[in-house]
């Protein structure tokens, strides 16, 4: 009897650690959420509404493990604007978590990001670091790492990594070598399509950091407005479009491990919160 309860055990457990191996979460990007009456250059009306219908659509989503805001979630840098994102958003039935872009916070003429994620936290609950970049561990098998690339000053459209932060990057990852690592930012690296304006500056110490760590699956990253997977070096460089604009899109990802090549599998798909 002793020996049939121990081999429950062993099968419970073991095939417990083939499903760990195993990631679902939804990206969303570029809300560009805007109050009543805001002014700006871009179309940020149906930005509310917008907002509301995916986070409708995300909730019908069965297992996710979590969803990720990849930054410019509101287009205006003011408390108003962001009481209103995160009044939506915590009616999300996952935990969902941060990044900063450009529009977020700065201190010329906004919210700075210490105000901008003091505000994040009396909502959520699972957004405990008041630093703009950090990390969770969604389960034993993966990393989920957070960076901030947005030029505190003021309002910019270039994505800037401080040394700082790569340090921080470069430590995070060699305590973490077991697992597989997902980065999550708002500037990509590798550009979905050419556009100078928005590109990261001084780029070449991230890149370098890139090249010394085997345990980076995907980045995530948004910005562009544009979709696109690109493989540099077997890292996905993986940019969603914006939710700002109809029919609404997220990107659903899911990653997971196959037993015959002993390797991860990425796969994506976009979904509309609004059917065209």
């Amino acid at each position: 009897m002793r020996k049939i309860f121990v081999l429950i055990i062993t099968l419970i457990f073991f095939s417990s650690a083939a499903y760990a191996k195993h990631l679902k979460f939804v990206q969303v990007t570029d809300v560009h959420l805007a109050s009543e009456g805001a002014i700006s250059s871009r179309n940020v009306g149906n930005s509310i509404e917008g907002l509301k219908k995916a986070v409708d659509s995300i909730n019908k989503i069965t297992d996710l493990d979590f969803v990720v805001f990849s930054g410019d979630n509101i287009d205006q840098s003011n408390e108003e604007s962001l009481r209103i994102f995160c009044e939506i958003v915590q009616k999300l039935n996952k935990p969902y978590y941060i990044v900063l872009g450009n529009h977020d916070a700065y201190n010329m003429g906004g919210i700075n990001k210490e105000d901008y994620l003091k505000i994040v936290r009396e909502y959520n609950k699972y957004q405990k670091d008041s630093n703009p970049y950090y990390y969770m561990l969604p389960n034993n098998d993966f990393i989920v790492i957070v960076m901030d690339g947005a030029i505190s000053a003021m309002a910019n459209s270039h994505g800037f990594y401080y040394d700082e932060q790569i340090e921080w990057l470069d430590n995070v990852l060699s305590k973490n070598k077991a697992r597989e690592a997902l980065i999550m930012q708002h500037f990509p690296l590798i550009e979905p399509c050419e556009k100078k304006s928005h590109r990261v500056r001084d780029p070449e110490n991230y890149f370098e950091l890139l090249t010394r760590h085997n345990n980076i699956f995907a980045i995530f990253s948004g910005h562009y407005h544009a979709e696109g997977i690109k493989q540099v070096d077997g890292i996905y460089h993986v940019s969603t479009p914006a939710l700002l604009d109809y029919p609404y899109e997220y990107r659903l990802v899911e990653i997971n491990f196959n037993d015959s090549t002993q390797k991860y599998e990425l796969n994506t798909k976009l979904i509309p919160s609004v059917q065209p």
